[in-house]
């Protein structure tokens, strides 16, 4: 059965993503842009191994580390915040609802993603503690 989100509307989602953070954050989006596809894809590298639900995965790694950077911005950010978080229930449920996966696989998929934002986020804070001194 074809799912109704199909892979081709997820690189729009996030190449809207990283528009828009490099937009609001100029070249620290860039910064986080590569924080979220790398927290995307080990999501999507994970979930493959485990569950069928990939895209759940890659869109709550991109909406835990929206959370992360934007939850304390002005208000088109969190915003922002909330859409990206209404994608993930919207690709979580349409999966559900073609019958590509189980609600258990969906949740499973979006703990997995927020899981790998969390730990990207933190490797990349105790990189910077640790071995990068920025001067600003």
């Amino acid at each position: 059965m074809v799912h109704p989100i199909d892979e081709s509307l997820s690189v729009p989602v996030f190449f809207l993503a990283g528009l828009f953070m490099v937009v609001r954050k100029g070249r620290d989006g860039l910064v986080v842009f590569l924080f979220v596809l790398v927290a995307a894809g080990c999501a999507g590298w994970i979930t493959s191994w485990t569950s069928p639900a990939v895209r759940p995965a890659q869109a709550a790694a991109l909406a835990g580390l929206i959370y992360i950077f934007f939850n304390r911005g002005v208000a088109i950010e969190r915003l922002y915040m909330f859409l990206v978080v209404f994608y993930v229930l919207l690709a979580a449920c349409s999966g559900i609802y073609a019958g590509a996966y189980s609600p258990g696989d969906a949740a499973a998929g979006i703990l997995v993603g927020i899981a790998c934002s969390g730990l990207v986020y933190t490797i990349f804070a105790w990189m910077m503690k640790y071995y990068v001194s920025i001067d600003r």
